[in-house]
Formats: C-alpha cells, sequence, structure tokens
C-alpha cells in the first residue's frame, strides 16, 4: 500500500493533522489540548489506520523571524556566520537558542546578495519534534506552514507576481510569490479588506515590487476579502487561489469553519520534500537526492541500458569480427616481427650517423686519436668509455697496470695533462680506471695537433 502523505499544523495549544491517503482522499483532524499532545496524535493515527514513515511540520508564522536581508556579495562564502551575526538584531533571543535557515532571492548584476531568513526559538522546534517521539515518527522537515501555500498551485501561472492572503481566525498570514517561489510572508491582524490592502501595500517597499498581477485569498470567511474594494483598488483582481484540480477536489470536503488550519496543514504534506527555508536540523534531515543528482542518475541509467541493450543485440557479430580480427592479426605477426626489426636496424643507423655528424661538425677528427689509443694501449688494457670535445678527452676502461697508462699516454702528440680522474678500483684480474687529458693544441683540438711521428 501507498504510505500517505502526513501533514501537521502546530499552533495555539492545538495540532491540526492533514492526510492525503493512497485512494486520493482527504483525512484531517484538529487536537486541541494544554499537553499530551503527543499520545493524542499516536491514538487518533491508530483509529484512522494512517501510518505514514515520514511527518511534514509546519510552524504558525508568527512564531518564525521571516526577514529579507541585503548583504556585501563577499559575505557568500562564509553566509552561516554572517546571517547569525545579523539575526541578533532582528530575534528577541540569544543565538544560542535560535534555529534558522535561508533562502538566495533574485539580485542584480553587481548588486548586493539578497537574501530571505527564517529564524525562531530552538524549543519551538524542539516541542514539535517531540510530538512525534510517542508515535515513532521521522520528521521530513520543519517549515512555516504558509510557505507550503505554493505547492497547492498548478505548475502554470499566468501571474508572475503575487500575493496570497491566507486567513486563519483573526491573524492572515500574507506570502508573496515571484514566478510561484516564495519571495516574502507576513502575519498581520488584518480584520478587514481595508486594512489587508494597506499591509499588502507596505509590504510592497519591502520587496521592491511596483506592482503586482493577482491577490489570492483563502481560508476563514473571506466573502468579504473576495469583494473588497480596497483590495481591488490595488490594480490586481482579486480571487480564491487557482488550486489545481486534484487539490480543489479534496478541499470540497472541508467544512467551511475549518478551512483556515486544514488549508495550511495540507499544504504542509503536500510540500515538497526539500522545502525552503527549512528549520530541521541538518542532523536529523533525511538523505535525499537533489534535482541535479536525479537527473544525473537518470541519465545513467538510461545510458546503461541503452548499452545493455546494444551489446545484446550487437554482441554475436562483434564476438565474430573479433575471431575474424584475432585470425588475420596472427597471420600478420611474422611480417610485423620484419618490420619491427628492420625499423629497429634503421634507428640504430640513424643514431649512428648523427653521432659521426655531431662529432665531424665539433671539428675534432676521432679517428686519427682512436688509431694512436689503439697502438700506445697495452693489449690487456680495454675501454668501456672513450668521450671527447674540443677541450678534452675522457677514458674509462679496465687494465692490468693502470698506472701504467698515464706516462704511455703523455707521450702522445695528441694529448697532455693526463691524470686520473677517480681513485683507481680493483676488479677480479683488471684494475678500472678514469682518465681526463687536455688536448695538445688547447681549445682548437686535435685539428691543430702535430701530427704524430711515423705517419704521413
Amino acid at each position: 500500500m501507498t504510505r500517505p502523505r502526513v501533514g501537521l499544523f502546530l499552533h495555539e495549544h492545538a495540532l491540526t493533522v492533514a492526510a492525503v491517503t493512497g485512494r486520493g482522499r482527504l483525512e484531517h483532524f484538529t487536537l486541541a489540548s494544554e499537553e499530551d499532545l503527543a499520545s493524542l496524535l499516536r491514538a487518533e493515527l491508530a483509529t484512522r489506520h494512517l501510518r505514514p514513515r515520514w511527518m511534514r511540520i509546519g510552524l504558525q508564522r508568527s512564531l518564525v523571524t521571516v526577514k529579507p536581508l541585503e548583504l556585501p556579495a563577499a559575505a557568500e562564502s562564509s553566509l552561516a556566520e554572517v546571517l547569525r551575526f545579523e539575526l541578533e538584531r532582528h530575534v528577541p533571543f540569544s543565538p544560542e537558542e535560535m534555529v534558522f535557515d535561508s533562502l538566495a532571492l533574485p539580485t542584480t548584476r553587481g548588486g548586493p546578495l539578497r537574501v530571505l531568513v527564517a529564524a525562531c526559538e530552538r524549543r519551538a522546534v524542539e516541542r514539535a519534534l517531540r510530538l512525534l517521539a510517542e508515535p515513532r515518527l521521522k520528521p521530513l522537515s520543519v517549515t512555516v506552514a504558509c510557505h507550503n501555500l505554493p505547492a497547492l498551485l498548478g505548475r502554470r501561472l499566468e501571474a508572475r507576481r503575487a500575493v496570497w492572503a491566507h486567513r486563519r481566525g483573526e491573524a492572515t498570514d500574507l506570502v508573496f510569490l515571484g514566478s510561484g517561489e516564495l519571495r516574502l510572508s507576513r502575519t498581520v491582524p488584518a480584520a478587514d479588506g481595508d486594512e489587508l490592502a494597506g499591509e499588502i501595500a507596505g509590504s510592497l517597499r519591502l520587496l521592491k515590487w511596483k506592482d503586482f498581477e493577482a491577490v489570492w485569498v483563502s481560508g476563514d470567511a473571506i466573502g468579504g476579502l473576495v469583494s473588497s474594494p480596497a483590495l481591488a483598488a490595488l490594480g490586481a483582481p482579486v480571487s480564491e487561489p487557482p488550486y489545481r484540480a486534484g487539490v480543489a477536489t479534496l478541499l470540497e470536503t472541508v467544512p467551511e469553519g475549518e478551512r483556515g488550519v486544514t488549508v495550511l496543514a495540507l499544504a504542509v504534506a503536500l510540500g515538497p520534500r526539500q522545502p525552503v527555508l527549512n528549520l530541521l536540523p541538518e542532523a536529523l534531515r533525511p538523505r535525499m537526492l537533489t534535482g541535479g543528482q536525479v537527473v544525473t542518475a537518470g541519465v545513467a541509467a538510461l545510458a546503461a541500458a541503452l548499452g545493455l541493450g546494444a551489446l545484446l543485440t550487437q554482441g554475436h557479430a562483434d564476438r565474430r569480427y573479433l575471431e575474424d580480427l584475432d585470425r588475420t592479426t596472427r597471420a600478420l605477426a611474422p611480417q610485423v616481427k620484419v618490420v619491427e626489426k628492420i625499423a629497429a636496424e634503421l634507428n640504430q643507423k640513424k643514431r649512428l650517423l648523427a653521432a659521426f655528424k655531431a662529432v665531424e661538425e665539433s671539428g675534432i677528427r676521432a679517428l686519427p686519436v682512436l688509431r694512436e689509443l689503439t697502438e700506445r694501449l697495452p693489449p690487456d688494457a680495454w675501454l668501456s668509455t672513450l668521450t671527447l670535445d674540443t677541450k678534452s678527452i675522457e677514458l674509462a676502461g679496465q687494465a692490468s697496470a693502470a698506472g701504467q697508462l698515464i706516462p704511455l699516454l703523455e707521450s702522445s702528440a695528441w694529448i697532455e695533462r693526463v691524470e686520473f680522474t677517480s681513485p683507481v678500483t680493483r676488479g677480479r684480474d683488471k684494475e678500472q680506471f678514469r682518465i681526463k687529458a687536455a688536448w695538445e693544441a688547447g681549445p682548437a683540438g686535435p685539428r691543430s695537433a702535430p701530427r704524430p711521428q711515423g705517419q704521413d
């Protein structure tokens, strides 16, 4: 069975509950008692066979301070701390006893940051939450009840700016909507249309509105307000709210004298899962996906379904294609190895040619030097590294007696100042050496060095 959507409207020592059942019926009742409201609520829910999982709670507007504030644009990075500081001037209780939430309002480019803030005493929220302890219900949200009134409207509204006056007993809640979204709310003790018109006109200055397009009136004893000349003189048509079809059907079953509290309780029940100006502490809020996360998850699920369908329909053809490709690859493997071998040899020859060109461009004639080194070094000595540049020559290798190499190399007509660059180390049967020498002819290199005797 579909669980009912239940809203609880807490007002003066009483509470009104509205529940929309899975069959589209409206159950509503009001409990008035100075104490033990939690027990009465549990018993009434059991009697009516209402088993909600979550409970939405709406507070009467007079318990909450709702104010629009203008802040510097830089305050957005630490908005909570700035708002807590600003609210100290607007609420009659200390910051430790306060709970609040904020809603961003439309701002002009380069203008100040505008937010709508709702704040109330912590004990008001705690009192509401205690009502759910005995019925063992989980709170979904704690909001100002009249802020949920837009949930009763259709999605497409003709009025871009509208004023909703909801009357409950002697008090009237004014809700100002821009494009169907909350911009401001007030509670006023308006007894007739003249007083209500004056309160609406005074509120326009707070909103910085020049005009509006509709006045909607709901709740108790609204006949005189709908026909009020003072409200009509505001320049906008006065009528009942344009409820969506299902809501209008539900409200037809509500007696005239109970509409004030029942409409608010129904609005709380049908409110969004993530309402604006939610006074429920963060730790108690259920984890819910945001609209963007839902869209992303839906797109991902759709993509996964399409991908799975493509795999199922094309799987056989893909397997055959992969088998053919594998056979072709195996047939080409020997040719690929031959090409890779040729490419490796070609790269090696290119590197060798580049080395020869570099030596030739540097002006060093390495071949005569190599020939003399071959003749002078003893047969038991061999080189592992030979480095030549325009200033010096460096040799590294192994020999039976590395110390004998210094006089042999000093006698060369090509080099001078022969010396070890690191200590000689002994291996298994050879001594490892590293020798460095300068060219006999100086920076010009071996090109200008005297030719060795016995060579023509």
